[in-house]
């Protein structure tokens, strides 16, 4: 078994803004040292995350009077025997911008609308969804628009299911022909990605059509039978493309997870995910775990040892919430304000902090929207 730890250090990079803690063992028991904090450096003129972290662990330092980076603004790693240092260093992030994913599969009310809450699990969006009825018709503005989709790269993944185990095996193969046609017909520069999560009979002959013209990754069955659902591997599916896909377009993160890691950067959904369900499972407790972010929001419920349940929307408290606002409508807004805020105060506040999410509110009125 691995040796513990001593110390670690432990961070997470936002939109807005990027945070870290310090935790270390005290007593053959890990205790909360410290925690510092920085808006986050990823747009101009910075264009670096390790900017603002860096900010954020000397904010621990100058508390702690504990000496965390070399002089090159480097991590320490691993701990000395003066405790300069830490031992391990850890990073999430809901910075990235969503997967936009495509779902294709047979019906709707069933393995399709399963699919959908695979992708709102994960920093990911759903950009068309295709049941079988679409591929019959042959054509359309729908099917013409997911080819220009594919030609013109928009797509991160296409998430293809349908049939329980044991059921339909050739509608299926047969969407995925039709499916390989169109990436043949129309795909970019870019090599489609496709995660199939439905028969398990079906694979061979998925393999066998998809595997030549598209990135081709095979999980297990999102909805094995009427009475059974699988979220898991798809997920996982999902957060691993968008490690893969999403993780690199964040400014500097290459050069900070070479410099100072030790381990891999994960989306903050699943981390929170997995600290809602440890507690869960350590406590017997049914836990609901909420993060308001700048840039959505995620919710995450766990019961006992039953896997947790992910949710996240792309609708903040900083980008977005023009759109958020207009979906919840005013008045469900204004009831929790006095009467003498006006609602075009409100309206303008969403506009400003959706150009400006790092703004504060300098006045009374705009605290309480806030």
């Amino acid at each position: 078994m691995e040796e513990l730890r001593d110390s670690y250090l432990l961070a997470d990079i936002g939109h807005v803004t990027s945070r870290v803690a310090l935790l270390d063992r005290v007593a053959d028991e890990y205790r909360f040292i410290a925690r510092g904090e920085a808006l986050s450096t990823l747009e101009p003129p910075w264009e670096d995350v390790a900017l603002g972290l860096r900010e954020a662990v000397v904010d621990i330092q100058e508390t702690t009077q504990r000496p965390l980076l070399n002089p090159q603004g480097t991590l320490l790693i691993p701990e000395d025997d003066d405790g300069q240092g830490v031992d391990g260093f850890l990073v999430t992030t809901s910075a990235m911008r969503p997967l936009r994913v495509v779902l294709v599969g047979l019906m709707g009310s069933w393995s399709l609308e399963r699919a959908q809450r695979v992708v709102h699990s994960t920093y990911a969006t759903v950009e068309r969804v295709f049941d079988i009825e679409s591929w019959r018709l042959g054509g359309g503005e729908e099917l013409a628009w997911l080819a220009q989709a594919l030609s013109s790269d928009r797509l991160d993944a296409l998430l293809l299911v349908g049939g329980t185990e044991g059921g339909a095996v050739a509608p299926i193969v047969e969407i995925a022909k039709d499916l390989a046609l169109l990436i043949l017909t129309y795909r970019g520069q870019r090599e489609p990605r496709v995660i199939y999560a439905g028969n398990s009979e079906a694979r061979p002959l998925v393999a066998q059509v998809l595997g030549k013209v598209a990135d081709l990754r095979v999980v297990e069955n999102v909805l094995p039978s009427f009475e059974m659902e699988n979220y898991l591997a798809a997920r996982e599916a999902l957060d691993q493309l968008l490690l893969e896909a999403q993780l690199p377009t964040l400014p500097g993160i290459r050069a900070l997870v070479e410099a100072w890691g030790l381990a891999p950067v994960y989306p903050a959904a699943q981390t929170l995910g997995w600290s809602i369900s440890y507690l869960a499972r350590q406590y017997g407790l049914d836990i609901l775990g909420v993060d308001l972010g700048a840039s959505g929001i995620t919710l995450v419920s766990a019961q006992g040892e039953e896997p947790p349940r992910i949710v996240t929307r792309a609708n903040g408290l900083g980008r977005g919430l023009e759109g958020f606002l207009s979906r919840l409508g005013m008045d469900r807004i204004r009831r929790w304000l006095p009467e003498e805020v006006p609602a075009e105060e409100v309206e303008r506040l969403a506009l400003s902090k959706a150009l400006h999410p790092r703004m504060l509110p300098q006045e009374w009125e705009n605290l309480l929207i806030e």
